[in-house]
């Protein structure tokens, strides 16, 4: 699995091997699951990254853009 991600994007492989590439104003909310594992929701549905050793950095990250983006 890999994730990048950069101020406008999100893009990388799922855990299921699905390629993703979507801005940042597509994603809705951003989950950490266990200790290993971010959460995507979208529009078009729940996107599973997992396996990660940065989860936390990767959540607040995320979690920063989106409020960022709504005001």
């Amino acid at each position: 699995m890999s994730l990048t991600v950069t101020d406008r994007r999100i893009y990388g492989v799922s855990s299921f091997g699905r390629r993703v590439d979507f801005p940042i104003s597509a994603v809705t909310s951003v989950s950490a699951s266990g200790k290993r594992d971010i959460t995507l929701l979208t529009p078009s549905g729940k996107v599973l990254f997992g396996n990660f050793e940065n989860t936390d950095e990767l959540f607040q990250a995320i979690s920063k853009m989106l409020v960022e983006q709504q005001g």
